[in-house]
């Protein structure tokens, strides 16, 4: 197998280097592709589209490939997989629900591989991956591989998926692998650093987590961020968070730490909504 990898912040280098890559003879069958803003994915789909690749896109707040890391513009890794090693799959959840999607997609994994491994996105950070992890262990096993994270943008960290002409704001995506014919590895990296004490979720609902140290959840980000950098003005009573900024660190058992965001608060119950569900007892510390 062969891999290339593009990059540009206009749809026309894109095309240009593509085509510079069929004329040196490669011939990709397999694109993974972020997009910075989500009105990029259909002139993205169409160009590959022409020349017959299959689309695993995503739209991502930056991304990165073997040079550098950047906020803006597209970046593409092309490979030349035997398209009878890989499935990419889309589900939309406005025409099911969640735990419908994981089954099909695990069905459809199970039933064309016996070794299937998993790379998914999710297009809402309203599902909760914990959950969505669970879930799929149900379906296929303990000993599943399985990798991803959710996808997002830069104007306002909505996340969307696509494929070849078809795209979800409200789904997951796969791309299904063969481990008998491709060896998958992943690694898990971030550039957050755990700060101050460990504090304990003393309520919660759900994803809703109301009391830490039984104050209030949202007097207890305050005094680690800041009114400002809460965005206190209008009337509203549920506000956004910045998903980048206000993200929480809990230890799991195995010793590798756990990440995840707060999504919006509440004026009036003072409770954060997270973005998996946080139980009650659970220790956890604010992150830079």
């Amino acid at each position: 197998m062969r891999a290339k990898s593009i990059r540009g912040t206009s749809i026309s280098k894109i095309k240009n280097q593509l085509e510079e890559y069929l004329h040196e003879g490669f011939r990709p069958t397999l694109a993974i592709v972020f997009v910075s803003l989500i009105t990029e994915w259909k002139t993205v789909s169409k160009v590959l589209n022409e020349k017959g690749v299959t689309i695993f896109g995503a739209t991502a707040s930056s991304a990165f490939n073997e040079h550098a890391i950047e906020n803006d513009g597209i970046v593409i890794l092309l490979m030349d997989i035997k398209p009878d090693y890989f499935k990419v799959i889309v589900t939309d959840n406005k025409k099911g629900s969640l735990s419908e999607s994981v089954r099909h997609i695990s069905e459809v994994g199970k039933s064309t591989y016996s070794r299937p491994a998993f790379l998914i996105s999710v297009a809402d950070m309203k599902n909760p991956g914990e959950e969505i992890m669970k879930s799929f262990v149900k379906e296929v096993g303990k000993d599943i591989t399985i990798m991803g994270g959710y996808s997002g943008e830069t104007q306002n960290w909505e996340g969307n998926l696509f494929s070849n002409n078809i795209s979800t704001n409200d789904g997951l995506m796969a791309l299904i692998l063969d481990q008998d014919q491709v060896d998958v590895k992943g690694v898990a990296v971030s550039g957050w650093k755990a700060v101050g004490t460990e504090k304990t979720v003393t309520k919660s609902d759900g994803t809703w987590l109301l009391t830490v140290d039984d104050q209030p959840a949202m007097d207890v980000l305050r005094k680690f961020v800041g009114d400002q950098s809460l965005g206190n003005d209008g009337a509203e009573s549920i506000v956004k968070l910045d998903t980048s900024t206000f993200v929480l660190q809990t230890q799991r058992e195995g010793g590798s730490p756990a990440y995840f965001a707060t999504l919006e608060y509440n004026k009036k119950t003072g409770g954060i909504k997270c973005s998996t569900a946080i139980h009650e007892g659970t220790k956890f510390r604010f992150s830079l």
